[in-house]
Order: structure tokens, then C-alpha cells, then sequence
């Protein structure tokens, strides 16, 4: 009975916890390690009469656990992991952030999230490369077009002033160029 009710719920709030994207959140292996504590309560109570109820219970404990966090690890990063991860990096020291465009989507229909910053800088080419040579520094790896780390996608361009980016948008001020820095939930 133990075993039924245990897939079922495992089955049931592992697909709530993906499908509304709180798997993916900074804090969403405790949520997903909460969501499955009360079989462990349910476990303590079923197991009442078993000479060995705490220890089996221990042991059903750190199974849930397991499971818990190979569900958080199952999902894709949120929006607001990967404006973290954005935000963090090492970009060069005279770029100065003009914009941040953020691109929501948990369950990666037609792409993952992603976040888009987009900074003034002196000149673009240079801080493309400036910017790459910091990725592989800090541990980034050179993937197709990308730089990627865990679960996580870069793409540096250099965005030339008459861009059509700048239609709706201020360019950058005169006798500078643009840098966009996009990062996304997905290598």
C-alpha cells in the first residue's frame, strides 16, 4: 500500500512541480524535498507495527530525499536562475549596462528562457573577445556557437549602431558601440 501511494504521489507532484516551473527555481530542491515529506509521515504511520519502524522509515526518508532533489535536478533553469546566472558574469570592467530584456519560458517550447543585457562599450569587437577570454577563464567551454556551464547558454555579439534593435530602443551614446550578452537556460 505504502509503494502505491508513494509512486502515485511521487508521479503526481513531480509533474506539478515541473510543469509549473517551481522544480526550476533557486530555492526548488527544498521545494521538491517538501513536496514529498509527508510520505514520509505516511511511512512512520503506516509501518507502526514493523519491529524495525525507524529504521525503515530512515531509509524511506532518504529515498524520498533522493527523489526529491533528482526531480529539482530534472528541471530546466527559471527565468530567474538564468537572470542570476546573467548577472553574474564577467563582463569587461568599461562596458556599462544600457538594458535587460528578460524571455520567460519554464517549459522550453520552442526554446528555454533566456535574458538578454545589453551594454555600451567602446568598441564591440574587442569586448566580444575580452568577454569570451573571462568565459573560459571562469570555466566556460566553447560549445558550436555558444559558451556553455551546466545548464547554461552564452553568446556574446557585438551589435553594429544602425541594428534595427535600436528602432525601438536607444542606441548607445555617440562614439560608443553595443555588446548584447544573451543568456539562456539551455547549452
Amino acid at each position: 500500500m505504502l509503494a502505491v501511494i508513494s509512486v502515485l504521489w511521487v508521479l503526481v507532484a513531480g509533474a506539478v512541480l515541473l510543469l509549473s516551473g517551481t522544480a526550476g527555481q533557486t530555492w526548488g530542491w527544498l521545494w521538491c524535498v517538501l513536496a514529498f515529506a509527508p510520505l514520509i509521515v505516511l511511512a512512520w504511520a503506516i509501518l507502526r507495527p514493523a519491529r524495525r519502524r525507524a529504521a525503515l522509515t530512515a531509509g524511506f526518508a532518504v529515498v524520498i530525499v533522493l527523489i526529491g532533489l533528482g526531480v529539482a535536478q530534472l528541471a530546466q533553469p527559471s527565468i530567474e536562475r538564468v537572470n542570476e546566472v546573467s548577472a553574474n558574469l564577467p563582463v569587461p570592467s568599461d562596458a556599462h549596462l544600457m538594458s535587460v530584456d528578460s524571455y520567460p519560458n519554464d517549459w522550453c517550447t520552442q526554446g528555454c528562457s533566456y535574458v538578454e543585457r545589453l551594454y555600451s562599450v567602446p568598441d564591440g569587437a574587442a569586448s566580444v573577445a575580452t568577454f569570451e577570454a573571462s568565459l573560459q577563464e571562469d570555466g566556460w567551454h566553447h560549445v558550436q556557437a555558444r559558451w556553455c556551464r551546466g545548464d547554461y547558454g552564452v553568446v556574446a555579439t557585438a551589435v553594429p549602431r544602425d541594428s534595427d534593435r535600436f528602432a525601438s530602443q536607444a542606441p548607445p551614446p555617440d562614439g560608443l558601440e553595443a555588446l548584447l550578452v544573451t543568456t539562456s537556460a539551455q547549452c
